[in-house]
């Protein structure tokens, strides 16, 4: 499976893909200690790095759907068209139950 194929693969590294592209732009800002320090106890609380729950917040204000929701719904699309249709549905299916 090459790099790109991996659907769960870390999403901060410069140049990732994304189903609207390429990840290449950086939106930056400053905020005081406390809010700064607030913030990283909830991200880590979530299980989350800052990167991937500031992207997800950037997503949700823009689209409506965290980035984390697009690249899942990228993958379900994926599937459906690998695996959706004929003798390969019935296989899988009947695997899965």
């Amino acid at each position: 499976m090459s790099q790109n194929d991996n659907p769960y693969e870390a999403f901060a590294r410069t140049g990732s893909l994304a189903p609207m592209g390429t990840l290449i732009d950086e939106l930056k800002t400053k905020v005081d200690p406390d809010t700064a320090a607030a913030f990283r106890k909830l991200v880590h609380d979530a299980n989350m790095d800052t990167a991937g729950a500031l992207r997800d917040w950037v997503y949700m204000l823009v689209h409506g759907k965290t980035f984390t929701q697009m690249q899942m719904d990228a993958v379900k699309v994926k599937r459906q068209a690998l695996f959706g249709t004929g003798p390969i549905e019935g296989l899988v299916r009947g695997i899965n139950k």
